[in-house]
């Protein structure tokens, strides 16, 4: 109505201004007829478009003055928007939000990226609206689904990849690498060629709280069980696949964990928590050799130290002996059999030997995080038993420690990574897991000593391409007891007539012993896209494998190697 009234104003004012040179006329004619002079035609002219000008002007000004207010409408509507606005500001944001978060979230999974600090003391605006920003992302599009006070976060993978072995190992997506055949196997001049999709990997993860205690469950799974021939060894292997099932309690520094996890020997990229673990980015479902892991049953305590720099942690886990039984020798076995343990019953697996174990392994770590950089130590105490048939049982003691780092350079974008093990009867924490122990026919447990470590080095090229190369190397001492146990040189494996030479008859088995692997990797991924919807990844990688094997009684030691080429294209869910 204000506007209605300023434009009825205007109009009379633009009338008063063609009215009032017309009087002004009509009053001049007047006087100058009055006094006989001459009515002058321009000056009419000149008042009427000085009055369209001022009208003009006049218009001019309100015009500009609903724009003002127009402007004014608008920017309160900017800051506090409607909300069709709000969604479509909204949705922009998350596209931006959830980009950046996949992205970081993939490379986490397979990459192990170091996520980079924000904002500090100096930038709270900017680190208050990229908070914004993700709060708006998740709620438009939640990483997370919320049921009665508990959140359930899915994710994992589905992968197809292809490999290709210079010698045949009838092997799937996890090599065999102390399973390399010898020159006297067929296999050995069989190339192998292989597409699967099992390692395509899935997990569910619950978080919520009672009162100031944080709890989490956790599960994950894939599809490389391999029933009924899955044992406990390195990884449950039953279908499915059980790679990760656990509890967590947290309160205040402590943390408390029980179930299926990674061994608390695996290296961590920070601190000592579960999902913190550092795995090699390789795409050989058996990591690399020399590096320590294996997922089994356990329940571990850990305790953050002073500013969260120091952690330390204590585990109890699941055992199993990896153990060779004295061979014949001559044709004759040396004294009475040994047993360790044997068929697995019920809802163990009835194709595999299960040791009969006398406590669980034991743990303990402690781990640094200084400002450049990640450093642990860390060791396992372990107990061993067998029983001479007809005798009685006999125990021995076993274990071992090691070091791990992991160091960032320039900015976090090159990372290098070492771990290394030693001790006497840890060989089924070593990637490859050769044995623990030698049984000897008197009842005699003679722990076997080993050495095993990896290095690498991890290279975010771009922030799509990620480059790492690998190398590792285990190393299996001798039985020195003289009872012709694992590598004695007295002992007839049939290394010069079993393992060596072409293509020797398939019943003449090779029982070569392993003395050492040493391994070397390298390949990339590349992200392909990264999404909303998540991201796609494309990884190639070329492995090169060299195992010996310890002199039997022939002076023979077999030697053999293997070349593997390996490509996967992964869809990571967001």
């Amino acid at each position: 109505m204000k506007n209605h009234r300023n434009v009825l104003a205007l109009l009379a004012l633009a009338g008063m201004c063609i009215a009032a040179p017309m009087g002004a006329q009509g009053a001049g004619k007047a006087e100058k007829e009055d006094s006989g002079a001459e009515v002058s035609a321009q000056e009419p002219a000149c008042e009427e478009i000085r009055c369209l000008v001022e009208m003009i002007q006049a218009l001019r000004a309100e015009v500009d003055a609903l724009k003002a207010d127009r402007s004014q409408h608008v920017a309160s509507l900017a800051a506090t928007p409607s909300d069709v606005e709000a969604a479509a500001a909204a949705a922009a944001e998350q596209k931006r939000a959830s980009e950046a978060e996949v992205a970081a979230r993939v490379n986490e999974d397979a990459l192990q990226p170091q996520p980079a600090a924000h904002g500090g003391s100096d930038s709270p605006p900017v680190q208050s609206m990229v908070d914004i920003e993700r709060r708006v992302a998740d709620l438009e599009h939640p990483r997370s689904l919320r049921y009665k006070g508990i959140q359930f976060t899915p994710g994992g993978y589905l992968a197809a990849e292809m490999l290709w072995r210079q010698h045949a190992e009838n092997a799937d997506i996890d090599s065999s690498y102390s399973g390399i055949p010898y020159p006297s196997s067929s296999v050995y001049y069989l190339t192998e060629y292989r597409a699967t999709a099992r390692q395509s990997r899935l997990s569910l993860m619950a978080t919520g709280a009672v009162g100031s205690v944080g709890l989490k469950g956790y599960y994950e799974m894939d599809f490389q069980g391999a029933a009924p021939t899955a044992n406990e060894n390195q990884s449950n292997s039953y279908n499915l696949r059980q790679r990760q099932l656990y509890g967590e309690a947290a309160y205040k520094k402590w943390m408390f964990t029980g179930g299926q996890t990674w061994t608390l020997l695996t290296t961590n990229r920070k601190s000592i928590a579960t999902g913190a673990e550092w795995n090699p980015a390789q795409i050989d479902a058996q990591y690399v050799v020399g590096y320590a892991f294996v997922r089994q049953m356990g329940i571990r305590v850990t305790r953050r130290l002073g500013d969260d720099r120091e952690t330390l942690a204590f585990s109890v886990e699941n055992p199993a002996t990896l153990g060779v039984v004295v061979p014949t020798v001559g044709g004759v076995t040396p004294g009475p059999p040994v047993i360790n343990g044997g068929p697995g019953t019920v809802f163990l697996g009835n194709g595999r030997n299960y040791s009969t174990n006398l406590a669980p392994d034991f743990l303990g770590k402690v781990a640094f995080d200084p400002a450049f950089g990640h450093f642990e130590l860390k060791g396992v105490g372990r107990f061993f038993r067998d029983r001479v048939i007809g005798g009685s049982n006999n125990v021995a003691f076993g274990g071992g420690g090691g070091v791990a780092a992991i160091v960032p350079l320039l900015g976090g974008r090159v990372k290098l990574i070492g771990e290394m093990m030693v001790g006497s009867g840890i060989a089924r924490y070593a990637d490859s897991g050769i044995v623990d122990v030698s049984l000897q026919p008197n009842g005699n447990i003679a722990t076997l000593g080993q050495l095993y470590g990896m290095a690498g080095i991890e290279t975010q090229v771009t922030p799509k391409l990620m480059w790492y190369v690998y190398g590792g190397q285990e190393y299996q001492d001798r039985d020195s007891t003289g009872s012709g146990g694992y590598g004695d040189p007295s002992v007839n494996l049939g290394n010069a007539t079993n393992c060596s030479g072409p293509d020797q008859n398939p019943n003449l088995q090779c029982m070569a012993q392993t003395k050492s692997l040493v391994q070397g990797m390298m390949g990339f991924w590349y992200t392909l896209h990264t999404g909303g919807y998540g991201a796609v990844k494309y990884g190639m990688q070329y492995t090169y494998t060299y195992k010996t094997a310890w002199r039997d009684a022939t002076d023979v030691a077999p030697k053999t190697s293997n070349s593997m080429a390996f490509t996967s294209v992964r869809y990571y869910l967001p």
